[in-house]
């Protein structure tokens, strides 16, 4: 993680934040601390953190913009100046684990990629059939890359025991993937879907909840989830699961080529 800040005669104005979400995407979190921070202010430290990604080997940067975040309706031109372009709008939800229901009832058998001893191939070849046709998934990205995070993440619990695949009548339906922060009990659901087939027959319910089994398995506390905000089958199961709308974003994303720029 790198962390970048700007301050005026000792005042702290506005921060970014680079992480290392998966493969080689990086994410990008601004925060604006005072009303006198400038434009100018955050396209500088933007343009510091763009620049350190491309040093990083990075070849997208994604920006998640909190709506309440100050300026907000003033960042969109500088971002579009820097090479970014709006994507879609995202909710977020949170909910405490000991509030969320377990997956007793399930029409699914599940087991891990762990006791099915699947490879890594074996694994993105699932993940490749569940997000066929997912609003929250980026067709450019390759589900070799897209599961790096899941079997090697070097903060959050990972590897093929954090990978559920559910079956239904023998046949592969479904999967979800559970990661939890040991040191905090910070949880999430790393990605969830249904094979094109299946979907609208009720199984995201157990899909969502199979999640928060595995969350409580590895001694999670609080999860923290998302989704787009086109997504509306997953935007009904967050609600119909009392998780607390946290927040809403406007997702930018901005590709970098060999030469550090968009």
């Amino acid at each position: 993680m790198n962390f970048f800040q700007f301050e005026r005669q000792g005042v702290f104005m506005a921060s970014v934040r680079l992480t290392h979400l998966w493969s080689s995407v990086y994410g990008i979190t601004l925060k604006i601390k005072s009303e006198s921070a400038s434009i100018d202010d955050c396209r500088s430290i933007l343009s510091q953190a763009i620049a350190t990604a491309h040093d990083l080997g990075a070849k997208r940067l994604e920006l998640r913009l909190c709506t309440e975040t100050l300026h907000f309706d003033s960042l969109a031109h500088p971002l579009q100046q820097l090479g970014f372009q709006r994507q879609h709008d995202r909710f977020e939800f949170k909910r405490e684990l000991s509030k969320l229901p377990n997956d007793t009832g399930s029409p699914l058998v599940w087991k891990s990629a762990e006791e099915l001893e699947y490879n890594r191939e074996q694994i993105a070849a699932a993940v490749e059939r569940v997000t066929e046709g997912d609003p929250d998934y980026d067709p450019a990205e390759l589900p070799s890359d897209f599961i790096e995070d899941f079997v090697n993440h070097p903060q959050l619990t990972s590897g093929p025991e954090c990978i559920s695949l559910g079956f239904l009548h023998g046949q592969f339906a479904a999967l979800t993937v559970a990661q939890v922060d040991p040191t905090s009990g910070w949880s999430r659901i790393s990605y969830m879907g249904v094979v094109p087939a299946l979907r609208r027959k009720g199984l995201g319910i157990w899909v969502h909840r199979r999640g928060f089994a595995l969350m409580k398995r590895q001694h999670g506390t609080h999860y923290h989830g998302g989704t787009s905000a086109k997504n509306e089958p997953m935007v009904r199961l967050f609600k119909k699961h009392g998780c607390d709308l946290y927040r809403r974003l406007q997702v930018w994303r901005l590709a970098l080529n060999d030469g550090g720029h968009p």
